[in-house]
């Protein structure tokens, strides 16, 4: 089953990087993600629907605040560049302060996480989250190995 999964991540992922189609892909990815989460959770059915409702929500704000980060380290880099030492030091407490904020939403998701998962789902949660980042990681890397040769 696990050997399924993985081929069928390839797949999406070589289809969606040789269309050229970055919001798909990443849509589709997301998609697959919550796919193999509720599998690798076993929730019941009306579990699985509250816990994705609530991990959406959670997902929605910590691309907002990524977002917010890009925009402020591109702020940050124009004043590196310029040389601009006042605003580089404010710009530097804004970025320091962003990524205490998208800490903050990651601590409150696993404590909202922890109050509506058993232990072992939460457990399995945790370990999903971060088999699934690194299973991604490699993936890109081996497509982008096979499509550079």
């Amino acid at each position: 089953m696990q050997s399924l999964i993985k081929i069928l991540l390839l797949v999406i992922l070589s289809i969606s990087i040789s269309n050229a189609q970055p919001n798909k892909m990443v849509e589709r990815i997301k998609t697959l993600k919550k796919i193999r989460m509720i599998d690798y959770l076993k929730l019941p059915e009306e579990k699985a629907e509250k816990f994705l409702i609530k991990y959406s929500a959670f997902a929605s704000r910590t691309e907002d605040k990524n977002k917010e980060i890009e925009e402020a380290i591109d702020n940050l880099n124009e004043h590196v560049s310029n040389k601009a030492i006042a605003e580089i030091k404010s710009s530097t407490a804004k970025v320091e302060k962003l990524q205490a904020e998208l800490l903050s939403i990651e601590q409150e998701k696993n404590q909202a996480f922890k109050q509506m998962l058993t232990e072992t789902e939460f457990a399995k949660y945790l370990i999903f989250e971060k088999k699934f980042a690194t299973e991604l990681r490699k993936n890109i890397l081996k497509l982008r190995e096979r499509r550079d040769r």
